[in-house]
């Protein structure tokens, strides 16, 4: 279907070209107020060369810009927050093609625009409830027009398309659409964007904005920054951004997010040039850069400090109040970019347009980290204008920029120097606190390690949430440095740094002393002066502040204690503020209470200092490496079981087909009901399976850039298969057991072995009901309780409390760990042939294997309860603790009840009696069956 659909939109697109080639070849000479087709249309020709051509198209080619309106053709409305949503707005323009034409002045270009962003949508949930989200909406227009290198213009006209909202896959057809861009060739500082509009004949005209990428005219006069050296040696470009130096590399680093912190203004941040840099934030969406290291970019400042904008990428292109463009060279010799930057106004009516440029900027890589400065990339932005006047860009109008994304640490930082400031302070911190470093407590631990044996810098990483009552707080902390090793950024580099600085430094080490550290903290918490109301009804979203510790860990006793400086505004950092954080340690016993604790405390005077919190306390929760690997490795253990215990019972089953093809009379003897419970056994997988199939393909999908969605259906498919093969192969034993008995209906012995079916059967089901009874009373009993103790503030880690229909699910398991049963209650009622033994229902591989496939997982979970400890996110692939309702009591009974069975029937099936023998267990429903005892 999907292939069809492509070659029709194919075929709409080439027909809406010709059709738009055929109305400007008519000879319209005004197609629409805002736009202007010549009236007789020059002729094509061909371009010189290959590479002119693609010259040609890539001035012309947009990738991210941003576009107002739209409303009418169903994009969500533009509220001006599009920070705060996954679904951004924006559009790009790709030309198919351009030709020069008889006119000098005019270019042929054909092409297509697509806006992207957001558009209201709606799905039932399972109660039946309709609920609303945005989900991504895409509008593609197919134009053809002309470019006037004269008036810088590009005009087109063409109809667009889009997909239907209601699910059929249909297309919506937009004619008479008109495009008209202004597109500076070439573009500079002063004119660096691409304005324009789109209208239709169906919808209002829609405002288009983006940063020029086609050819720009560098000034020949650059800002210097001479004057203002870097805070910190700054790193050479070979070794921040590569062997392989290029513009791609520069152009990697620099497009991210920076932190604003301005120097002696105090709480009111500079003008510069009638720029007022009030936000606390900086991003870099474009930057476009040449081989002889010419570099232009496009900023935004902006005030989203909340969780949910670091973790999303931002657009390339933000429409905020606060625009810079910049332009500039990189200085090999110094290692550091310095860009002059102008002022951009710009308002919903007007096109924006750059003011004043006497904003100075410069970037570079540090080569030395401190608890104050430890950013991938730095710089600073003063004003030009007040340097020139002698001012020397003073302190006060000097702002300092510091990257802090979190993607664009994923780098090589084994040549920074780490300098440590704040290790003493710490170190008095931890010897005054008789708690901590308590010598008793150092004794009555050794032994027990903390961190694995190697020191790898997984082992040093945590989370954590507030533990004190009605907070929400929580955060993640990551190493810096672990002793000379900087362990920040790529998981290889430092693994590399360990094996040359760390580990040397831990073998160094003399008994009793303390290893210095560094941690980056990043805190998510509730605005300032929240409080949560009363009927616990909200929805808030969670700030990020960053925290840079610095401190000493003690290997002996899993203490850790830091001093940390944490962005109090724009202008004040606290450097306050102490963290505890006693690791657990590695013994399984202590790790059931979690990964450690630890406290975030100030160190400020309660009643006069303005910047005095309360004490914080928080609870740890993650995994050291090696419980990782443990993880790992039984979730691989695991998965070989589900494979093994899905594939063998097909096996066991072909093999008791080829048994009772050998022997006839097996087949009549085999109980029915026991192959019937299997095959129930078998159809519940499937059914849940198959339940799980057509969900997913209602359930909702986010809009979240750079995440792939792994098929759900295919994995269903993949582990289910050989429980259909399974399932397949039982249906065809009961289809083989209940020909063999109509066939024999007729002789004593068919009559027998239904007899015993019946008899077996009103056995059987009166114990898996009074199982079923049993669980529901339970279950009941369990849910009363849990809801008599649910009014305590508790903190679940483990798995949540199972459902009426999960317990009757564990039942019914443990009628199938026992699937003999009918087979022996069938074997003990049945009387024996005429001078033969027992008949050989079941073939050995089929009992035997098939208990000790059941087994084998209650085996498995009494090994795995006894030796594994569970985190906060546990994974489980196979004995999942979900399903273990029974404890290991019941894991011990139950392989043991299985054998018990099994045994059984192997006795049966050898043992031999007298053909006048009587059942072991005699019907007594009529006299008929009792021997009579002659009175002759």
């Amino acid at each position: 279907m999907a292939p069809r659909r492509l070659a029709a939109g194919r075929l709409c697109a080439l027909f809406l070209l010709l059709s738009s080639t055929a109305a400007l070849s008519s000879g319209a000479s005004t197609v629409d107020s805002i736009c202007t087709i010549p009236s007789h249309p020059p002729e094509r020709r061909p371009s010189a060369s290959k590479d002119d051509a693609l010259e040609l198209l890539n001035s012309f080619q947009l990738n991210a810009g941003y576009f107002f309106g739209g409303e009418d053709i169903h994009f969500a409305k533009d509220d001006g927050n599009e920070s705060y949503s996954y679904v951004t707005r924006s559009f790009s323009l790709f030309p198919h093609s351009v030709d020069l034409t008889a006119d000098d002045s005019l270019l042929h270009v054909a092409a297509t625009l697509t806006l992207s962003s957001g558009r209201g949508r709606s799905y039932l949930t399972s109660r039946g409830r309709r609920r609303r989200y945005v989900g991504d909406h895409h509008v593609r227009f197919y134009l053809d027009g002309y470019y006037s290198s004269t008036s810088d213009e590009l005009c087109m006209t063409g109809a667009g398309t889009y997909s239907s909202d209601g699910g059929s896959g249909s297309i919506e057809h937009l004619e008479g659409a008109v495009l008209k861009l202004r597109i500076p060739s070439p573009s500079n500082l002063s004119d660096p964007f691409v304005t324009g509009r789109l209208k239709g004949a169906s919808f209002e005209a829609i405002s288009l904005v983006a940063y020029a990428e086609g050819f720009y005219q560098y000034a020949e006069s650059v800002v210097s920054c001479s004057t203002l050296q870097p805070s910190s040696p700054a790193r050479g470009a070979s070794q921040a951004l590569g062997a392989n130096f290029s513009c791609a590399h520069l152009k990697e680093h620099l497009v991210t997010s920076y932190n604003l912190q301005h120097g002696g203004g105090g709480a009111h941040a500079p003008a510069l040039m009638g720029l007022q840099l009030q936000a606390p934030r900086l991003h870099v969406g474009q930057v476009q850069c040449t081989a002889r290291g010419e570099v232009r970019a496009y900023a935004v400042l902006y005030n989203d400090t909340s969780k949910w904008g670091q973790l999303q990428p931002h657009p390339p292109f933000m429409a905020g109040e606060e625009v810079l463009v910049a332009e500039g060279r990189w200085d090999s010799n110094r290692s550091v970019l310095c860009l002059t930057a102008c002022r951009v106004e710009r308002s919903a009516e007007t096109s924006p347009s750059v003011k004043e440029c006497g904003v100075g900027m410069s970037f570079w890589f540090p080569g030395a980290w401190t608890i104050r400065e430890r950013s991938v990339v730095a710089g600073k932005i003063w004003n030009t204008s007040s340097e020139a006047a002698g001012g020397g860009g003073g302190s006060g109008d000097v702002i300092s920029v510091s990257s802090i994304d979190g993607h664009n640490q994923r780098s090589n930082f084994s040549d920074v120097r780490y300098q440590y400031t704040m290790v003493e302070e710490a170190k008095k911190s931890y010897f005054n606190d008789p708690v901590l470093s308590d010598p008793e407590k150092k004794e009555k631990v050794t032994g027990s390690p903390f961190v694995a044996p190697n020191y790898t810098d997984h082992d040093f990483a945590f989370h954590f949430y507030e533990a004190n009552k009605d907070a929400m707080g929580s955060g993640r902390a990551y190493p810096v440095t672990i002793g000379s090793a900087v362990v920040y950024g790529d998981q290889l580099a430092a693994d590399d740094s360990f094996s040359r600085h760390a580990m040397v430094d831990m073998k160094q080490l003399q008994d009793g002393e303390l290893v210095n550290v560094s941690y980056d903290i990043r805190q998510h918490v509730p605005p300032a002066g929240w409080v949560r109301p009363k009927n616990n009804s909200y929805s808030v979203r969670l700030e990020e502040r960053r925290i840079a510790a610095e401190g000493v860990f003690d290997p002996r006793t899993g203490v850790l204690c830091m001093v940390a400086c944490r962005e109090h505004n724009s202008s004040t950092t606290d450097c306050q503020i102490l963290i505890t954080v006693q690791f657990a340690s590695m013994d399984g016993e202590a790790r059931q209470q979690g990964h450690g604790r630890g406290a975030i405390s100030s160190l400020r005077n309660k009643t006069t200092d303005p910047l005095f919190f309360d004490k914080i306390e928080i609870s740890l929760f993650g995994m050291y490496s090696g419980e990782v690997a443990e993880s790992v490795s039984r979730m691989d253990l695991e998965s070989i079981m589900l494979v093994v215990s899905t594939s063998l019972p097909c096996i066991f089953a072909v093999l008791q087909i080829f048994h009772v093809k050998r022997r006839p009379e097996a087949a009549a003897g085999t109980s029915i009901t026991m192959l019937v419970v299997l095959a129930l056994g078998h159809v519940a997988p499937l059914v849940v399976g198959s339940e799980a199939l057509f969900l997913s393909r209602t359930r909702p999908y986010a809009a979240a850039p750079f995440r792939s969605y792994v098929p759900y259906e295919l994995s269903q498919a993949m582990m289910r298969a050989p429980t259909l093969i399974a399932l397949l192969l039982q249906l065809r034993l009961v289809q083989l057991a209940w020909s063999a008995r109509k066939k024999t209906t007729a002789d004593d012995a068919g009559r027998s072995a239904a007899a015993a079916e019946r008899r077996a059967l009103w056995l059987c089901v009166p114990v898996y009901l009074a199982g079923g009874a049993i669980t529901v009373v339970a279950h009941a009993m369990s849910a009363h309780r849990a809801k008599r103790e649910g009014s305590s503030l508790t903190v679940r880690l483990g798995p949540e409390p199972a459902t009426l229909w999960e317990d009757l699910v564990s039942s019914a398991g443990l009628a199938l760990d026992a699937f003999l049963l009918p087979q022996v209650a069938m074997n003990a009622f049945a009387a024996p042939a005429a001078g033969a033994g027992r008949i050989r229902a079941l073939s050995p591989w089929f009992y035997a294997g098939g208990t000790v496939v059941r087994a084998l997982p209650h085996v498995y979970d009494v090994v795995r309860a006894r030796r594994y400890v569970p985190s906060l996110s546990p994974s489980y692939v196979y004995a999942s603790p979900r399903y273990d309702r029974f404890g290991v009591g019941w894991d011990v009974a139950v392989p043991c009840g299985a054998a018990l069975l099994a045994v059984l029937l192997f006795l049966q099936q050898r043992a031999r009696r007298p053909a006048a023998a009587a059942p072991l267990f005699p019907s007594r429903s009529r006299l008929g069956e009792y021997e009579m005892v002659s009175n002759l």
